[in-house]
């Protein structure tokens, strides 16, 4: 996942500054969402063994 994602997901996000502090307004949920159920994916697969 993209590093952008990651930050998302645990509410980390790198401070944007200028025109991109004003125009980056998109929340990244769907990405979010498939990050969340690809770990998800990844646990599972541990604790089932």
């Amino acid at each position: 996942m993209p590093l952008h994602i990651t930050e998302q997901v645990i509410d980390h996000r790198s401070q944007l500054t200028g025109v991109a502090a004003i125009y980056n307004r998109y929340s990244y949920l769907a990405e979010m969402r498939e990050a969340l159920e690809l770990y998800e994916a990844h646990v599972e697969s541990i604790v089932a063994d």
